[in-house]
């Protein structure tokens, strides 16, 4: 028995990985000096102090309730990745293992392993921010306004190259100010009935189109497609593309007066050809009623 546990000693001494072991309450019974010094601490600074003091005070619940499950679930290996706070203040990530089994006195101990996985983290943080920072370039060099507001309609953000090319507004027109103030107010009702429709139906997009007011000249029409970002039962975020549509509008409504002008075309060929038609019936009328007059008098003479 000597043997056996000279050799577990040895193996939590010196084993590079962090080893801790947690009373019920969640208080460092032990922690193993690699542990120890990955945090920052001496063994004894951390011995008989709450686990949660090397976390971030944000994750305490969640620290809390990580270990409660493992005491409901004794015997399952659990095993989260989070956050640890060292003694200077610096941030450390940790894939970490627990178990709670039963101690010596019957209570429960919980025996957690953690493995630092900074590095990795870090890269999948560089390789994040790369990403991000490819799509705010494409965001920014986009055609169309890329817009975003906050759940009361005012604006957060927006790609400024597109706002000052199609309607000539820089950054300080429009962050903080509610979209409904450039929007034609013939349209400010369909496009709020618009939103309250999509939020009551609890709809995630949808797409329409109105005319809004440029710094200077005449309205723009544009076509939006909107995503409303849920939290739960409420829209936190607005989320919007705007095309310019003017074009479009444009031939639609020159197709519309050509149409109309092929409509009165037609109708005024229909009538001119109902007042020939009247007037041949009306000739054709006339000779037959003359010839048919003078058969009838040549007949009283015969």
């Amino acid at each position: 028995v000597g043997l056996g546990e000279a050799r577990y000693r040895n193996l939590f001494v010196n084993n590079p990985l962090m080893y801790f072991t947690l009373d019920g309450a969640g208080v460092v019974v032990s922690v193993n000096p690699q542990g120890a010094n990955q945090l920052g601490y001496a063994v004894t600074e951390l011995t008989g102090r709450p686990v949660t003091a090397v976390f971030p005070p944000e994750l305490h619940r969640e620290v809390r309730e990580q270990l409660a499950q493992c005491l409901s679930e004794a015997d399952q290996v659990h095993t989260w990745e989070i956050t640890k706070v060292r003694k200077d203040g610096t941030t450390l990530w940790v894939r970490e293992s627990a178990v709670a089994v039963p101690g010596d006195d019957g209570e429960p101990l919980l025996l957690i392993m953690c493995e630092d996985i900074t590095a990795r983290r870090q890269a999948e943080l560089d390789k994040l921010r790369e990403r991000e920072q490819r799509y705010r370039t494409l965001v920014e060099h986009a055609v169309d306004i890329i817009y975003e507001t906050n759940e009361w309609g005012q604006f957060t953000y927006f790609n400024t190259s597109a706002a000052l090319k199609m309607l000539g507004y820089v950054r300080e027109d429009l962050v903080g100010r509610h979209y409904l103030e450039f929007v034609h107010r013939d349209h400010r009702a369909a496009l709020q009935n618009f939103f309250r429709s999509a939020i009551k139906e609890g709809r995630g997009s949808g797409y329409i189109e109105f005319p809004v007011l440029p710094k200077n000249g005449p309205e723009i029409w544009v076509g939006q497609q909107v995503n409303l970002v849920w939290e739960k039962d409420r829209v936190i975020t607005y989320q919007g593309v705007c095309r310019n549509i003017n074009d479009r509008m444009a031939a639609q409504a020159a197709q519309r007066d050509a149409n109309d002008r092929l409509r009165r075309l037609s109708a005024r060929q229909e009538e001119l050809l109902e007042t020939e038609r009247t007037r041949i019936a009306q000739n054709l009328h006339d000779g037959v009623g003359q010839s048919l007059n003078l058969v009838r008098l040549k007949i009283q003479s015969a």
